[in-house]
């Protein structure tokens, strides 16, 4: 055990030590780019107390896609309808790296239950809140097992959903938020009147009790609301190091 301990050690130390090559001498390669954010998720699991029972695999995002659509480079990105189709047929552990650019809307009405965070899914924007969307839509009784990071949200007309706000989550547990920006008025297609941030809506108030939704280091501005609870609070709701400001009422309901 002792001996596994160590090796495990020396070929982490080998990985974070080929990162810092990768940064300051080769530069941002793509193969460096994907072992980088492969040790970033094993750190972030490890903290979790979790460890991957596979590395995940990295993909590339652009919002038209690029080259040859394969997911393997900015080159040749998947479109974001790619990264939605391969999360919800398989539990393979992944990560979407988002070029910028307007990817309009976010929407998962399906899809399959993920067992544990050993199977997480991860879309994070190349470069901090360049990537932007209009609107987020999360639904479906899932074990989601989903993480955002360093998205930005601007809601625009080609925004869609069922209300005034920004991020709605329906009935879908595990979901992570980490580094969102949400900033501007919703002017989408139900109401020229300010949305809140996140809404967790009324409609699911009689069925399952969600659990496991983290909202942290994000910036909620210029709107009418920051964060409403309006269902059934289970076990593991983190909701901190927030940024919520410019509001017409109040910032967590």
């Amino acid at each position: 055990m002792k001996r596994l301990l160590y090796f495990g050690i020396v070929f982490v130390s080998i990985l974070l030590l080929l990162v810092f090559v990768s940064d300051f001498i080769l530069g941002k390669t793509t193969v460096f780019l994907t072992l980088k954010e492969a040790v970033k998720e094993l750190v972030f699991s490890i903290k979790r107390g979790t460890v991957l029972q596979a590395p995940p695999v990295v993909y590339y995002i652009a919002p038209n896609g690029a080259g040859n659509h394969d997911g393997s480079s900015f080159a040749n990105a998947f479109n974001f309808t790619q990264s939605i189709q391969l999360a919800n047929s398989n539990t393979l552990p992944m990560i979407f790296l988002l070029d910028a650019g307007n990817y309009k809307n976010f929407s998962i009405t399906s899809g399959i239950n993920r067992s544990d965070w050993n199977q997480g899914v991860i879309w994070k924007s190349f470069e901090n809140n360049k990537a932007i969307f209009s609107s987020f839509t999360i639904s479906g009784k899932f074990e989601r097992y989903f993480s955002f990071e360093d998205i930005k949200i601007e809601p625009g007309p080609e925004a869609i959903g069922p209300t005034k706000s920004i991020i709605v989550i329906g009935n879908s547990d595990h979901l992570h938020f980490n580094g969102i920006q949400i900033i501007g008025n919703w002017t989408g297609n139900v109401s020229t009147t300010a949305g809140t941030g996140f809404w967790f809506p009324p409609d699911f108030i009689n069925g399952p009790i969600i659990d496991d939704i983290v909202i942290e280091n994000s910036l909620i501005r210029n709107i009418s609301g920051g964060i409403q609870f309006s269902n059934k609070v289970g076990t593991g709701y983190i909701v901190r190091n927030n940024t919520i400001g410019d509001l017409a009422r109040s910032s967590i309901l």
